[in-house]
């Protein structure tokens, strides 16, 4: 009788380590796929603000140049005032 029952309560403690097992696979590929979402969302985003940051600067440096081009002129006009 003690044995059926010490086989039983294995058996029991078994299954139940199984099913914990199979709980925490099923949560860990949720955070994982979860990460790779989340990874590849940051990859994009960092993609997005490196072209804004290059575009930023493009119209940064053609406002200078334009500036400078505005302030030959004006420093011609003076002269031939």
């Amino acid at each position: 009788m003690k044995k059926n029952l010490i086989i039983t309560i294995l058996a029991l403690i078994s299954i139940a380590s199984l099913i914990f097992g199979y709980i925490q696979k099923q949560k860990a590929e949720e955070q994982e796929a979860l990460a790779t979402e989340l990874s590849e969302a940051k990859r994009k985003l960092e993609s997005q603000i490196e072209l804004e940051q290059q575009t930023r600067k493009e119209i940064s440096e053609k406002a200078q140049q334009e500036l400078l081009k505005m302030r030959k002129e004006a420093e011609l006009a003076q002269k031939n005032k």
